[in-house]
């Protein structure tokens, strides 16, 4: 069951006492404006943002800030909008925003309730709901420790459908021929939903949860590169690890592909100690491919390898690749066998090292 209250009913006790608070998918503000008016240091982010004191324009999965630059990263009713495929990217860059010690409050709308069943006709958000949460419980693969989780609903109250419609049609003017089509269904639900109020019109309940995700004291970070900064940090540790280890030739490492991929880095105290990259490979681009999965001396024996190939097949899982590849070297085939990869062809020769195919298929349907 969930309690009804209203969020700031609670959310000042979970807010750490000093810091800034930064707000992804702050919409209008009103929450940065509650903040500030509490004597809160609160920064909004959103991508219709104004920039100004209180508000900076910016995206969760590309955060416009500096890293440790805040106490605490609020992210309300805002996952669920970012692209699946790059929920983990956010929630990555809300940690690399957090000081050591910091708090992720993530305050999330669930598939249920009776707001949700009238507005299903017209905006059906089950599956990105569902991914939501999915983010949320893989989260500690960055490096984000569980805390708190709360159930509990808010009220919603609209005169009447119309009202409902048209702020769905403002909020994604692209919804407007499925909002067209599902008015009478979402008319009917609301005549018969909720309850009455007083004046007009009616009040619904959506169930909301909430999850709090503490980042330690000394964080080891697992999430994408940042910037051109890291990117270049991140092809350094290949160069020390494949080139200067390794004897992997220069030319052989630097391909010419790192353009156009992802880069993953695992950082301890603010340092990149180790990266790896994914791509869509093949003439469909429909297998996505995981390389140059690389650690410093002095990060191995942490699990960061692990963690690195982890958060890489969740990504390319979530954009949707149901098959996933990675060359091998033969020395590494256990780690890749714990996360679902199996062995196969023979054996060949990279850059005089031992390779081989390894792949994890995803059951159709």
């Amino acid at each position: 069951m969930s309690e009804r209250v209203a969020l700031t009913e609670f959310l000042g006790d979970l807010l750490p006492a000093q810091g800034r608070i930064l707000e992804v998918g702050c919409g209008q503000g009103e929450l940065v404006a509650w903040m500030r008016q509490a004597g809160r240091d609160a920064l909004g982010v959103d991508p219709q943002a104004v920039d100004g004191t209180a508000t900076i324009r910016g995206v969760a999965q590309d955060l416009p800030v500096e890293a440790g630059s805040a106490g605490a990263v609020l992210m309300v009713n805002s996952l669920h909008h970012v692209p699946v495929g790059a929920m983990d990217r956010a929630l990555g860059e809300a940690a690399r925003a957090l000081v050591p010690g910091g708090r992720l409050i993530v305050v999330e709308p669930l598939a249920e309730g009776d707001w949700f069943e009238m507005l299903r006709p017209a905006d059906d958000e089950t599956s990105v709901r569902a991914a939501a949460q999915a983010a949320l419980e893989r989260a500690w693969v960055i490096g984000l420790a569980p805390g708190q989780a709360r159930r509990f609903s808010v009220e919603r109250r609209a005169r009447d459908s119309r009202e409902v419609l048209a702020a769905l049609l403002a909020a994604d003017p692209s919804r407007a021929g499925a909002i067209q089509a599902a008015r009478p269904t979402v008319a009917a639900r609301f005549a018969r939903g909720g309850r009455p109020i007083e004046g007009g019109g009616r009040a619904f309940l959506q169930p909301m949860a909430l999850a709090v995700l503490d980042l330690p004291a000394r964080p080891r970070l697992v999430r994408f590169a940042h910037g051109e900064a890291e990117i270049e940090a991140a092809l350094e540790v290949r160069r020390r690890v494949f080139c200067e280890e390794q004897g992997v030739s220069l030319e052989g490492e630097i391909d010419g592909l790192d353009g156009g991929c992802d880069h993953l880095v695992a950082v301890i105290g603010g340092e990149v100690v180790g990266t790896a990259r994914i791509r869509a490979y093949g003439e469909d681009g429909a297998v996505g491919k995981i390389e140059r999965v690389a650690l410093l001396k002095e990060a191995r024996g942490l699990g960061l390898g692990e963690r690195l190939a982890r958060l890489a097949t969740q990504v390319l899982e979530a954009r949707g690749h149901r098959a996933m590849l990675l060359n091998a070297q033969t020395s590494a085939t256990g780690l890749y066998e714990r996360l679902g990869y199996r062995a196969e062809g023979e054996l060949f020769d990279d850059e005089g090292i031992p390779h081989v195919a390894m792949w994890r298929r995803l059951a159709e349907g």
